[in-house]
């Protein structure tokens, strides 16, 4: 492996790790609760669940980075993590009570099952909002600029990887255990999870003796060059992070900085400047791309499944064969992370936004055409596989743009997961009414739509290419600009 790859590679195969083994739980109740509850007869609760969830993150979100600044980003995770595990067992209950109807204990009784799990769905989405601000600056802070396609895909393959095995362990216990106890061994996974996240290492963040000497150069100086730097944005921000504003060299141990320590905001002005942020020129281009991977989620969490066991005769292998059809998902995910992580390394983020446009115009016809034909066969495996490598590409090229083109790379994700929450919590409603092939069509070519509009949009955003370059070059370039601004101010004086 290359050198520069290796440093953080534990850090990150260890978050890796831990989300793999939460999203095995996560992801497989997520794709089987909305069925499983309808079988169950509590209706359309699963598809409700779900909604209320990506509700409740949408309003974290607003909270999230306060408390991310406030606990870190490990307990960020280790805490939304252990907040899964409640809401994966009370799916649990529904099973339970359909295996033994004549039970009449209290919490068997419909409503208090329906109430239990509108609470923790709510509890969830309050602990995924910060869970996932807390991945993503973890994540950021492993990698550098040249290494941010590699370890954000790194990540991914293990994320998705969860797919596979989630929905092959659900394949099995469908067919070989009561439902009940299928959700009870998804929980104990997601309850490891947790546990495992506390352990978590801080990121390593090297800085060669030319970098440390060139941030002291700067912090020696510091009021004389914003003074004279304030007409240049770009060069302001990469004083600020020279001077360690993103953690580069305010973690090294005796070196002595001399920058003074900002005082913490309140929460007012934490959400003061999210919303700043999320109505700013450069994120509004992104945030219909941010929205489409809620879209994303709806459809392959609650619409996937139910279209393809529609096309299943077999009434008692509709689930199996479906969570099987799920893998292949999986396998589309995996592959796409794969594929996505070296592109953005060498072609860009804008070469990704075009091949994001053709995936997704590929993915709805193979979708409309599966649902055309409405018989399982091969091409439920292709329309699944497409879906796993569109989404695959979409999110890993917002990850990285998020944790590298904006001025930090906490509030970012906070509003990456209200819009993906936004657009998962609008379209479950909308598909929870959604109740023959003909509807499914037309609702595929709409989303296929905003799919294109979204993706498309990404291309004319405003990259940072001085953000591209290595770290080197860019200490080199703010060196020469110093020698010049000092120049100018020594003229300036005289």
């Amino acid at each position: 492996m290359n050198t520069k790859y290796k440093q953080n590679i534990w850090q990150a195969t260890h978050c890796s790790l831990n989300f793999f083994g939460l999203f095995i739980a996560f992801n497989t109740a997520q794709n089987i609760q909305s069925e499983a509850l309808e079988d169950d007869g509590f209706g359309k609760l699963g598809f409700w669940s779900i909604g209320i969830l990506y509700l409740s993150i949408m309003v974290g979100c607003f909270f999230s980075t306060a408390v991310q600044n406030k606990i870190g980003d490990v307990k960020c995770m280790a805490l939304g993590s252990l907040l899964n595990t409640p809401w994966i067992l009370s799916f649990a209950l529904c099973g339970y009570k359909k295996e033994n109807p004549n039970n009449d204990a209290f919490y068997l009784r419909e409503d208090f099952i329906t109430i239990l799990i509108v609470v923790l769905s709510i509890i969830n989405g309050l602990g995924q909002a910060i869970q996932w601000v807390g991945q993503g600056k973890y994540m950021s802070d492993c990698a550098t600029e040249e290494t941010k396609g590699f370890f954000f895909s790194y990540f991914w393959l293990f994320y998705m990887a969860s797919q596979i095995f989630g929905n092959l362990i659900a394949a099995f216990c469908l067919n070989s255990m009561s439902q009940s106890s299928m959700f009870v061994i998804l929980g104990l996974i997601s309850f490891v999870s947790s546990i495992s996240s506390l352990f978590l290492r801080k990121p390593n963040i090297n800085v060669s003796r030319n970098d440390l000497n060139s941030s002291q150069q700067i912090a020696r100086r510091n009021s004389q060059i914003f003074k004279i730097a304030e007409d240049n944005a770009n060069e302001a921000q990469d004083v600020a992070i020279l001077g360690g504003t993103r953690n580069t060299v305010g973690n090294m141990q005796g070196q002595g900085s001399q920058l003074d320590i900002p005082k913490k905001p309140t929460l007012k002005e934490e959400i003061i400047s999210l919303c700043v942020m999320l109505f700013s020129a450069r994120m509004r281009r992104l945030v219909p791309q941010l929205f489409w991977t809620g879209i994303s989620i709806a459809f392959y969490s609650s619409a996937l499944t139910p279209m393809i066991t529609e096309t299943i005769q077999d009434s008692g292998k509709k689930l199996e064969r479906s969570m099987i059809a799920m893998v292949i998902f999986g396998i589309g995910q995996v592959a796409g992370s794969l594929l996505v992580g070296q592109i953005i390394d060498r072609r860009g983020s804008k070469y990704v936004s075009m091949l994001n446009c053709g995936i997704i115009f590929i993915m709805t016809f193979c979708t409309l055409a599966f649902l055309g034909i409405n018989k399982f066969n091969m091409l439920a495996f292709l329309m699944t596989f497409i879906w796993g490598v569109q989404d695959a590409f979409v999110n890993i090229n917002c990850l990285q743009i998020l944790g590298f083109e904006f001025d930090n790379n906490s509030e970012p994700f906070s509003i990456f997961n209200m819009a993906q929450a936004l657009g998962v919590f609008i379209f479950q409603i909308i598909e929870s009414v959604i109740d023959s092939r003909i509807k499914y069509m037309i609702y595929t070519g709409f989303i296929g739509l905003i799919g294109l509009y979204s993706c498309g949009l990404t291309y004319f955003f405003d990259f940072r290419e001085h953000n591209s370059q290595p770290l080197e070059v860019r200490i080199s370039k703010i060196n020469i600009s110093l020698q010049s601004k000092e120049q100018n101010f020594d003229e300036h004086r005289v």
